[in-house]
């Protein structure tokens, strides 16, 4: 049934577009689907995400205002509308889109409006994207509903969302710390000590390493940071 207005009902958004993606289990992956507004979902489209400079608004009456923002961006790199979500959920979006990346980094496409999103070959951030999910992961900290959604998710899925859980390892992989070993003991310490402490069972480093491991940039460091791991142990991905 076609929504109208805003409030008239609801349907599952999927923060890395579904036109964005191959085929195979990230079209059904639960981190990357969110409750969403329905007519909000549906002006949102597939635009890339961004900060919206000239708002063309999202529309809505006084007591059914649609969060969100649609419109011109305020940042180089893209001519297209952009999509800039609620403050409350930028961090949220942004730990998404690092998890797709890391998880289905071969199965991502960068065509249409991907393309503001996603290299290709191989597929990453772009400069564009990667300097509004930064800054939104930075600026919109893990929240106690995203640790119950990872603790949710994994009940069903049997895996984790790593940058929730260790939202420092966005750092060690795209942001300010690139290049540097990963301290992997002191990441877990600070984990347990901090408010984000998930329910039992706690993640576990080597299921961690196995999610990782498809990143190429870090692969060395992140090894060495393991026990018993080694930089030329010869371990590679196991494709999923």
């Amino acid at each position: 049934i076609p929504q109208k207005a805003v409030c008239d009902g609801w349907n599952k958004e999927y923060v890395c577009c579904q036109s964005w993606l191959g085929t195979g289990p990230m079209v059904s992956d639960m981190f990357n689907v969110y409750p969403t507004d329905a007519r909000v979902n549906t002006l949102r489209s597939n635009y890339p995400y961004g900060v919206v400079g000239t708002n063309k608004g999202i529309s809505g009456d006084p007591d059914h205002h649609a969060l969100g923002k649609l419109g011109t961006s305020a940042k180089s790199g893209v001519s297209c509308t952009v999509y800039e979500p609620d403050d409350r959920y930028k961090g949220d979006f942004a730990r998404t889109f690092f998890y797709m990346v890391a998880r289905y980094r071969n199965n991502i496409l960068n065509s249409g409006d991907g393309s503001a999103m996603f290299t290709s070959s191989p597929t990453d951030l772009t400069s564009y994207s990667l300097s509004c999910l930064l800054e939104w992961h930075r600026n919109d900290p893990v929240s106690e509903k995203e640790v119950d959604r990872n603790q949710g998710v994994y009940g069903e899925q049997n895996n984790r969302n790593p940058f929730i859980d260790y939202p420092e390892l966005v750092e060690y992989i795209w942001g300010n710390k690139k290049g540097q070993a990963v301290d992997l003991e002191a990441l877990t310490l600070e984990f347990l000590q901090g408010t984000c402490i998930a329910e039992e069972p706690q993640p576990d480093p080597e299921q961690l390493y196995d999610f990782i491991i498809n990143l190429p940039a870090i692969t060395a460091a992140y090894v060495n940071a393991v026990p018993g791991g080694s930089a030329n142990s010869g371990i590679q991905s196991n494709g999923n």
